[in-house]
């Protein structure tokens, strides 16, 4: 059964209550993956991550979500885990790489690809990372 999409675009938005009543109706299906190939823990790591994310997150953690069920393209490549999506600058980005780490994420988990080396989370985020920094001359 693929997830129906006002579950997934719930848990893209980290609205809790809405996860929590279909957790509540379907426990069964907490690692269940979306038409797009996603778990719900992947959707909520998947955007923008404020702090709803992180309860979100935390909450399907409880009900038994896979902190290390990734994304798999069409050839079967796995391009994302939940930690890397994690691993980005931002907004609440660290409350949710620690719960994912809590819960037990492989912080040397690689991704696949037919272009990729494998990146890490970490090495992940070093590419990603904006290293723009300012300097005044004068002091």
């Amino acid at each position: 059964m693929a997830l129906p999409g006002r579950l997934v675009d719930a848990a893209r938005d980290g609205d809790v209550a809405v996860v929590k009543a279909f957790l509540d109706a379907e426990p069964g299906l907490v690692n269940e993956l979306g038409e797009d190939g996603m778990s719900i823990l992947l959707e909520t790591t998947n955007s923008s991550i404020l702090a709803n994310h992180v309860e979100c997150a935390r909450l399907i953690i409880a009900r038994g979500g896979d902190a290390n069920m990734g994304y798999s393209d069409d050839s079967g490549y796995c391009t994302s885990l939940p930690l890397h999506c994690a691993s980005w600058p931002g907004g609440s980005a660290s409350a949710m790489v620690s719960l994912l780490l809590q819960a037990g994420a492989r912080v040397n988990a690689r991704t696949q690809g037919r272009d990729d080396q494998g990146m890490t989370p970490l090495g992940q985020l070093i590419v990603e990372f904006d290293y723009c920094v300012s300097y005044d001359d004068d002091g």
